[in-house]
């Protein structure tokens, strides 16, 4: 392969910046724009273009040394995180870039998955892993790593973990994941979270990156929707379970947790964890002493 640089003398690539108009969410089917703008010092404007995971999403054609334009685009990628770039031509070719925006276009079905083979996990007691809603990316749970679901559930081959024990959460692995639980009666528990890290995998990072904290989050969540914060713990980067995959599993601490009786969903965030190779185990939900006991 050969790679070639073009030399560009003193011209300068015109400068083009990008902005998404709105806050979002953004939705499948609802149109999303964009404002562009592009200068050059000498010459002209010729064109301007959005790209949206390296496929152009919109164009259009001008003639000015200032070129603003709107782009309202339909076609972006739904129930994934669009990396958006704009570009600009001028008259001599010189092609400039934006810095590029990620936008997520949510599809309306996140969290809406069915119990693990139709049974909600019971609390008190053991909410595993692997043992996640039914429905498959992008419904109960979501994932910048992997293709799509399969259907057959055989132990989840192509979805996020190969066992009961465990589901994978480091890097883009999983952003969120749903758990259907039972709530027996409502009141204070007791949350204890494990989870597992070979220490093969932080074994060459910078100590000074090593010490950084990163989050798990817990949602009290319902069918088709996140929820409100319940609980949170913090991860160092350099912290590791051993030399096991999956296993052992190590405790990061027990926190409570006052939840209300009934179904419900808890959403797991681990959007935050960046190391590859990291697990979440397992949740164990007993109910707290009263003060006295």
């Amino acid at each position: 392969m050969r790679i070639y640089e073009e030399d560009t003398g003193a011209r300068p690539l015109p400068k083009v910046t990008l902005a998404v108009k709105g806050e979002g969410p953004f939705k499948e089917g609802e149109p999303v724009s964009f404002d562009v703008t592009a200068t050059v010092p000498d010459g002209k404007v010729t064109s301007l273009m959005l790209f949206s995971m390296g496929r152009i999403r919109a164009e259009e054609a001008v003639a000015t040394a200032t070129a603003k334009t709107t782009f309202t685009v339909s076609n972006l990628f739904p129930g994934a995180m669009n990396t958006i770039i704009a570009m600009a031509q001028d008259d001599t070719g010189l092609v400039g870039q934006s810095v590029p925006v990620r936008l997520e276009l949510i599809t309306g079905r996140e969290f809406t998955g069915t119990p693990w083979q139709g049974k909600p996990q019971p609390i008190p007691g053991t909410v595993q892993g692997g043992c996640y809603d039914e429905g498959g990316k992008g419904v109960a749970f979501r994932s910048e790593a992997l293709g799509p679901s399969d259907a057959r559930l055989d132990y989840r081959k192509s979805e996020l973990g190969s066992l009961p024990e465990a589901v994978e959460v480091g890097g883009d692995y999983a952003k969120w994941i749903t758990y259907d639980v039972d709530v027996a009666a409502a009141g204070d528990y007791a949350v204890e979270l494990f989870m597992n890290r070979p220490d093969y995998s932080t074994k060459n990072l910078d100590p000074a990156t090593g010490a950084r904290e990163e989050t798990v989050r817990l949602n009290l969540g319902r069918t088709g929707a996140a929820g409100t914060p319940l609980l949170e713990w913090k991860l160092p980067m350099s912290w590791n379970s051993g030399g096991g995959w999956r296993s052992p599993q190590k405790s990061l601490g027990t926190q409570t947790a006052r939840l209300p009786a009934g179904r419900h969903k808890l959403v797991l965030f681990c959007d935050d964890i960046t190391v590859k190779f990291t697990f979440f185990c397992k949740l164990v939900f007993t109910p707290a002493a009263k003060p006295g006991e």
